[in-house]
């Protein structure tokens, strides 16, 4: 199964605004990236090979927070190094493991 929770990248905008670009989807308690996800990060790299992407993201609320928080970090860590691996500069990674906050900004809200 798919969980419904991912790591969401985000980039800089002309204009200095963030878009949200893409969600990475995880097969549940797996950090793995999916063939499938890493085939749509490809196609979408012209977006952010200029002004680099901001991960963020967390885990389902299955399994105790300690865990989610590893999984989550994870996560955030193997799509960044898919994403190098590509020659895109990750400018931020914000994990929050099972607390999906109600901001959009999540990296933002992290560092307040």
């Amino acid at each position: 199964a798919v969980s419904p929770f991912g790591i969401v990248l985000a980039y800089n905008a002309p204009g200095s605004q963030r878009q949200l670009l893409y969600t990475v989807y995880f097969d549940t308690d797996s950090a793995r990236l999916r063939p499938r996800e890493k085939h749509s990060l490809a196609r979408l790299l012209p977006y952010w090979q200029s002004g680099g992407v901001t991960l963020s993201g967390y885990a389902d609320p299955r399994g105790t927070t300690a865990y989610n928080d590893r999984l989550a970090k994870r996560r955030a860590a193997n799509v960044a190094a898919y994403l190098e691996g590509l020659g895109v500069t990750v400018n931020r990674r914000c994990t929050f493991g099972e607390r999906r906050l109600p901001d959009g900004d999540l990296c933002a809200w992290r560092t307040r």
